[in-house]
């Protein structure tokens, strides 16, 4: 049996591909299930949960309240969903354009500076993007970089 890890509720995509394909479960976080109402089916999840395959869920919220981090202890990687992006392959951490961020862009960056620091303190070397390439070897020291580079503002 297979599983599909939403990291939030827009990154369904075409894991109903997988579904069919392989019978996959498709696992959401719970603060996103009412995109999912009337189907397809998701499971929902909470922080702090274990998910197969030893993923842990991690709270990070400030964007959506279905913002999550998947952080993988086995692989020594963490997968960020919308929080932070790279636009260019090699190119720097950002943040998505403020028109993305709601009424309140710089208290959701504040809020995802925060999350970001709480994330700072899991043990992982890799850096999975949902918008970006991975960081491998060094996500966690770029992360780190990105959230000094913001904090205090």
């Amino acid at each position: 049996m297979a599983d599909v890890l939403l990291s939030c509720r827009h990154h369904y995509r075409d894991a109903g591909a997988l579904v069919e394909a392989f019978g996959a479960t498709v696992r959401g976080p719970r603060t996103g299930l009412h995109e999912f109402t009337d189907g397809p089916q998701v499971e929902g999840y909470d922080p702090g949960d274990e998910l197969p395959g030893g993923v842990v869920a991690r709270e990070v919220d400030a964007i959506s309240p279905d913002e999550t981090a998947l952080h993988m202890p086995a692989h020594r990687a963490i997968l960020i969903a919308d929080g932070v992006v790279q636009w260019e392959p090699g190119g720097p951490l950002v943040f998505v354009p403020d028109f993305l961020m709601g009424d309140d862009p710089q208290g959701v960056k504040t809020g995802l500076t925060a999350a970001f620091e709480r994330l700072l303190e899991l043990d992982f070397d890799h850096l999975l993007l949902a918008h970006g390439e991975p960081l491998v070897g060094d996500g966690k020291a770029q992360l780190r970089t990105f959230v000094s580079e913001r904090s205090g503002d």
